[in-house]
């Protein structure tokens, strides 16, 4: 497994409209199965604006994946025990609002010592520290979109492991 603040260091998001289809491939990179400066999915068309629809490249790097919605206390608590077993969720997070129009952006869950932070392949930083931001930010987004109290996520795990 590389190093995750090398990943984040070296990954780019190739275009605004792919902060999907990027940290899909940031979570590839970490877990070693494709090279640091591949972008199979970003270099795709059909990969536009892609959301958690990457299945069919999960599975080719032998991983499956799971979304699912929590309240943001729980999904941090999930993100906590993902991260101890070394997977990183992506975590859909409030990007803006626009007349009639409401934007998502894709982060990872990743360890920021033995606590639960957000990086942001975009950006190819942190943007949050620690557990009480992750879990401020989180809160902040299902309080800024009505009829939105859970956090949409994907976890991915190593086929081999699933039973």
């Amino acid at each position: 497994m590389r190093d995750i603040h090398t990943v984040l260091r070296v990954h780019r998001q190739l275009y605004a409209w792919s902060c999907a289809a990027s940290a899909h491939e940031f979570i590839a990179k970490v877990h070693e199965k494709i090279a640091l400066d591949d972008y199979p999915l970003q270099n795709d068309p059909a990969s536009q604006r892609g959301g958690f629809q990457f299945e069919a490249f999960l599975n080719s790097i032998g991983f499956t994946g799971h979304q699912d919605h929590l309240q943001p206390q729980d999904a941090t608590k999930l993100f906590a025990t993902e991260i101890a077993q070394r997977r990183f969720p992506l975590v859909s997070i409030l990007r803006g609002i626009g007349t009639g129009s409401t934007y998502w952006h894709i982060v990872v869950a990743v360890p920021s010592g033995v606590e639960v932070a957000l990086a942001d392949p975009a950006k190819q930083s942190l943007i949050t520290q620690n557990t009480t931001e992750t879990l401020t930010l989180l809160e902040a987004v299902v309080t800024a979109v009505p009829g939105r109290d859970r956090i949409h996520f994907l976890t991915c795990r190593d086929k081999q492991t699933v039973a």
